[in-house]
This record gives structure tokens, C-alpha cells and sequence, in this order.
């Protein structure tokens, strides 16, 4: 899995998105000024924000993780709140090893899944710890709304699974066919992404063909849509740094990677806004592409957002996007409010 973890990571450190076809027009933005956000408060390293969810808003709150230091960081409106966890296997501390997933409940507080110890913490904006949960689940896609927390592995069998945050029991269970054959894919493997829109709805995306199903609570799979795109290639650049940072497990990487790109690599619902926005694969690291979909699933456009070189997008809410840029080791904030316009 350390392996797999790593290649995610210098994968998901370019803010990479695929063309679309000739049929779907680019909308072209530029951000503006950017609002930084207390950056020495924060001490990473370029891997850190490089998993799915380390980043979360609620209202004029953001929760991001340093996967690093082991802690998460509240900001309220730009300014830094609190900061809370230790490196550990006690209350109130993580043991992330390069993953690890922050989300806001429906009642405002901080909800951190832990990967390595299977366990589910909640505390408060100001970082008290309210409750604690040892779940018998592992991955690393994690969503939650109302006391419901729904997890989905990254790769291997196509599932799905409901747990209660009060008791920690399994509520309910979805199960496919579809199975990712680890000993067989290419580098990276097909990765399967979910994430929470309003009430019940779950939008779970496979990004080996670009599909993302629409599931709820009682219904399961409600529907499912896709955009066409047109195979990226991964550039060169980006093969040559994953052999660079491989080390030992080079042997392990040569001949597995990937002629091209996923089609996509993540998704957010902007709660704000109410639209789901797919971050697609590209082949120039200076710009996002975006796909935006209303909460009823239809297409509404494609943009591509200049962000700079070597920033990853962590999330957008009511067009504001946090970024975390890797050279200057900055986390901060960018008005992207035109892509909506």
C-alpha cells in the first residue's frame, strides 16, 4: 500500500485535467489576488495536501490536515482558529502515514478519519475531542452527512459502506461486480472517488472511463453520467519525478506507469453553490480544468482556471478556492467566484 500511496502522491501534487472534445466550450478565468492564509502557522512538506479531502469548508469555516505534523487546522473567515492533534494512537491524536480525511458534520463540528487506525474522531471548531470511533473499515474515500459516515475504497472491489457515528455500527452495504485487480493494473490503477452533496445524495466517481453514479441512503444508485473526453498522456515530466522519488521501490514502478491519464482524479460539491464540480486531467500544469454539474446531475460547462505552477487544488467553496502551493510550502485562498458566472 506505501507504494500505491506513494505514486498517489506525486500524482495528485500537479493540478492536472483532461481536454474535453470539440463539442464542450472552455471557459477561461483568472483568479484574483490571492488572500494568503497565515502560512507560517504551517510547517509541510510539498507531499502533504496530497490526499482526497485534507481540506473541508462549513459556512465561514475550513478544516484543512497536515498529514505531516499529524493536526488539523481551523480557519475561520482567512484567520487561523485553532490547530489540534499529536502524532499518536491516543485520544485526540492521528497516525496519517501519508492519508488522512477531514470533513465537517451537518452541526458544525470536525470530523477526522484516521486510515492507519481505522478510527473516526469528532471535535468541535475549537478542537475539543467529542467522541471517538474504531471502525472495522479501511480506504481512504470518505464522506458524511447527518450521523452517517460513508467510506469507499480507493481500488479493489466496487463497495460502498454506511457506518453510524453515534454507535459505530454498519448500516447499510453496497456491493458491485467491478473489482481492481492490483497485481495486473497499470500505475495508478483505476481509483474510485466519492464525495457528499446536499441531504442524502453520494456521487460515487470510477475515473478508469469517466462515470460518476449518483447514490442515496435508501435508493442506492439513482443514475449515472459522464462527459466525453479525449486521452491525455502523462507528461514526461511527471514519469521522470515519480522514478526520482520511487528510491527502492523504482524496480517495483518501471514498466507499470500508465501511457495515459485518468480522466479525471477528484470531486467536490460546492455546498454554497450546489454544484458538483469534477477536477479533470490536463496536460499543462499552470491550469485547472473543472467540469460543473448542477445537483440534478446536468452538465453545465467546462472551465479551465489558471492557477500557477506547481499548486494543488484542496477545495472550492462559494468560489473560493484553497489551494496549497508547493514551492513556497503556502497554504492560501483564491477568488474564483467567475467560473460560476
Amino acid at each position: 500500500m506505501n507504494k500505491l500511496l506513494l505514486l498517489s502522491a506525486v500524482l495528485f501534487s500537479f493540478s492536472c485535467t483532461k481536454k474535453g472534445n470539440d463539442a464542450i466550450e472552455i471557459k477561461y478565468y483568472e483568479p484574483k489576488e490571492p488572500l494568503y492564509v497565515v502560512p507560517e502557522t504551517i510547517s509541510v512538506f510539498p507531499d502533504t495536501f496530497v490526499q482526497l479531502g485534507s481540506a473541508d469548508f462549513c459556512g465561514d469555516y475550513m478544516a484543512v490536515l497536515d498529514i505531516t505534523l499529524c493536526k488539523c487546522f481551523i480557519y475561520e473567515n482567512g484567520e487561523m482558529k485553532t490547530a489540534f492533534g499529536d502524532k499518536g494512537e491516543g485520544p485526540g491524536e492521528f497516525n496519517f502515514m501519508q492519508s488522512g480525511i477531514v470533513k465537517f458534520t451537518d452541526d458544525g463540528n470536525v470530523a477526522v478519519f484516521d486510515p492507519m487506525s481505522a478510527r473516526l474522531q469528532v471535535f468541535s471548531v475549537n478542537g475539543e475531542l467529542l467522541k471517538s470511533l474504531n471502525l472495522g473499515v479501511i480506504g481512504i474515500t470518505f464522506e458524511i452527512y447527518d450521523s452517517i459516515a460513508v467510506f469507499a475504497p480507493l481500488m479493489g472491489k466496487n463497495l460502498m459502506e454506511f457506518y453510524n457515528i453515534n454507535t459505530g455500527e454498519i448500516i447499510k452495504k453496497f456491493e458491485g461486480d467491478f473489482e481492481v485487480n492490483m497485481a495486473e493494473e497499470k500505475l495508478p490503477p483505476p481509483m474510485k472517488v466519492l464525495t457528499g452533496g446536499a441531504g442524502e445524495t453520494i456521487w460515487w466517481g470510477f475515473n478508469g472511463e469517466y462515470t460518476i453514479y449518483q447514490y442515496t441512503m435508501e435508493d442506492s444508485a439513482v443514475s449515472g453520467f459522464s462527459v466525453a473526453y479525449e486521452p491525455i498522456l502523462f507528461p514526461q515530466e511527471v514519469i521522470d519525478l515519480i522514478y526520482e522519488r520511487a528510491g527502492q521501490y523504482r524496480d517495483f514502478l518501471e514498466g507499470r506507469i500508465r501511457e495515459y491519464q485518468p480522466p479525471f482524479y477528484f470531486l467536490m460539491f460546492d455546498r454554497e453553490k450546489e454544484v458538483l464540480l469534477v477536477i479533470a486531467a490536463s496536460d499543462e500544469y499552470t491550469y485547472s480544468i473543472v467540469d460543473i454539474f448542477d445537483s440534478q446531475n446536468n452538465y453545465l460547462k467546462r472551465v479551465k482556471i489558471s492557477l500557477g505552477e506547481k499548486i494543488q487544488l484542496l477545495g472550492i467553496s462559494g468560489g473560493v478556492a484553497a489551494v496549497f502551493e508547493m514551492d513556497s510550502l503556502r497554504l492560501m485562498l483564491l477568488d474564483v467566484s467567475e467560473i460560476y458566472e
